[in-house]
C-alpha cells in the first residue's frame, strides 16, 4: 500500500506565450537542488549556468516540458522562459523577502 501523500502535488494553470500550462510547486527535494545550483552560481556565474538553472526549473516545475531537450526550450522566447521560470519560484514560495 503506498502512502497517500507520496503523489501529491500542488498544481496551478498559468499563460505561457499563448498556451496555458500547469505548474507544479517544487518539492522540497527540487527546492534544495535548485538552491545548491543557485549558491555555486553565485561563486562561479556564465550566462550559460544561469539558462541551465532557468530550465531545470522549468522541467522541474512544468511536467509537460520535463522531457524537452535544450534546443527545443531555447527555440522559445527568452522572455518567456524566463518569466515562466520566475512564477515557478514564486508559486512554490522560493525567493520571497529578497
Amino acid at each position: 500500500m503506498t502512502n497517500r501523500f507520496s503523489n501529491l502535488k500542488a498544481t496551478k494553470k498559468h499563460k505561457f506565450i499563448s498556451v496555458e500550462v500547469e505548474m507544479c510547486k517544487l518539492s522540497t527535494a527540487d527546492v534544495l537542488e535548485i538552491q545548491d545550483q543557485s549558491k555555486k552560481l553565485v561563486e562561479n556565474s556564465t550566462d550559460k549556468d544561469n539558462i541551465d538553472l532557468m530550465l531545470s526549473v522549468i522541467r522541474k516545475g512544468v511536467a509537460e516540458m520535463k522531457d524537452m531537450t535544450d534546443e527545443e526550450l531555447l527555440s522559445l522566447p527568452m522572455e518567456d522562459l524566463s518569466a515562466l521560470s520566475a512564477e515557478i519560484i514564486k508559486f512554490s514560495g522560493l525567493g520571497k523577502g529578497q
